[in-house]
């Protein structure tokens, strides 16, 4: 099993070190190993444990219910069901966010084509101009 340290456990998950740290601190990642030096190590559970906080940190998914959901992953399998009601709840605010954003989507591409294109209005304003004239 490889161990690595807690700069290179944050440049492969792309977050800085404090919060790998603050992760730990809080409870979301269990204890974290020590080498002999008393230094962070990381191994490749917990880079997945890391790995699926971020993941779910970026759906918007607040810490105190990504806290519950760890905590439930450790009792074992007969939490199934709160993980599962966890993920559903989590999966339709993301799908009601998604149809927010495709609304928003949807009014900006209707300005952008009712908005003439750059060439049409350069060429609208050169209509009348006569030939030897400059715009």
């Amino acid at each position: 099993m490889t161990l690595i340290s807690v700069g290179a456990a944050a440049e492969l998950c792309g977050v800085r070190p404090n919060t790998l740290r603050y992760y730990e601190r809080i409870g979301l990642l269990g204890p974290v190993g020590r080498d002999g030096s008393g230094r962070r190590v990381y191994d490749e559970g917990t880079l997945a444990t890391v790995r699926f906080v971020i993941r779910m940190r970026g759906t918007g998914m607040p810490l105190r219910v990504l806290y519950e959901y760890l905590e439930l992953t450790r009792q074992g399998g007969q939490t199934a069901g709160r993980l599962r009601q966890i993920l559903e709840e989590q999966r339709l605010r993301l799908r009601r966010q998604r149809a927010r954003i495709d609304d928003c989507l949807a009014t900006i591409e209707g300005k952008i084509d009712a908005c003439p294109r750059p060439a049409d209005a350069r060429s609208s304003l050169l209509a009348g101009v006569g030939a030897g004239e400059s715009a």
